[in-house]
């Protein structure tokens, strides 16, 4: 009687760790039996005969082992550096963008001649190619990068004509820079330059209603700081500037899913 009891507290026990376990494609069917004189229940494995449905690619979460969408990579746009190429605040940026294709970005670099642009003028409708790509781009975004140099203790003409254009998305269903993750990065001769100038680049993005990354990263320019291919020889600098490009290529990557999810 003893081992029957046994037997059927071990059948008990196997029957609840059934029911609460799942298998991919099976299922569980819990009867009632008796064994002598008890009653209890009985697990009996079914194969489910359902198909999945075809749908978009899938792959594996590492955190839950449940499958989800492929996510859409983000598209990063960076807009600054001066009208010089090869100067420090053009390969600060080009970096910057580079750290953020490596974390799985879509990116686009608007400096050099591109920020040539006329004065901003909200009556007028016309625009020329490069203003029109301007804002084209930074529709498109899921996520910016800004840098600019400090002339004089502040954002560049330049850097601050092209932010002038962002007022032609004011009519979007996402204006301005609404819900997209902004990384600044500013330039100067000195500390006091590279500060003032950062804080007038968060607080545009704020004011354009973008998420200013935590990390902002400010630049003291010196001569040896990338050689003549655009590598950066400062560690320092180049671990900020990766972690800034990380701050948004990670906030971008929700903004690109629920695009996404919606579509």
């Amino acid at each position: 009687m003893q081992h029957a009891l046994q037997a059927v507290t071990e059948r008990h026990a196997l029957a609840f760790k059934l029911m609460f376990t799942r298998t991919p494609n099976r299922s569980y069917i819990v009867n009632n039996v008796d064994i002598l004189g008890c009653r209890m229940m009985k697990c009996i494995e079914v194969e489910q005969t359902t198909r999945r449905q075809p749908g978009p690619p899938m792959t594996l979460s590492s955190r839950t082992g449940r499958e989800k969408p492929s996510p859409k990579a983000p598209y990063i746009v960076g807009l600054g550096g001066t009208v010089r190429s090869g100067s420090t605040t053009d390969n600060a940026l080009r970096l910057a963008l580079k750290m953020a294709t490596a974390a799985g970005a879509v990116t686009v670099q608007i400096s050099g001649q591109d920020l040539n642009l006329p004065m901003y003028a909200s009556e007028g409708l016309e625009r020329t190619q490069a203003a029109s790509r301007l804002v084209d781009e930074l529709r498109k975004a899921d996520g910016i990068i800004i840098c600019s140099p400090s002339y004089p203790g502040s954002v560049s003409g330049y850097v601050t004509t092209a932010l002038d254009y962002v007022e032609d998305l004011r009519g979007d269903v996402a204006p301005y820079f609404d819900g997209r993750a902004v990384g600044c990065i500013a330039v100067a001769g000195g500390w006091p330059g590279a500060m003032s100038t950062l804080d007038t680049l968060r607080s545009i993005a704020h004011a354009l209603r973008g998420w200013p990354t935590p990390l902002g990263v400010p630049i003291v320019a010196d001569k040896g700081m990338f050689d003549s291919s655009g590598t950066c020889l400062m560690p320092k600098v180049h671990e900020q500037i990766d972690i800034m490009a990380r701050q948004v290529v990670a906030f971008a990557s929700f903004r690109a899913a629920s695009a996404a999810a919606s579509a």
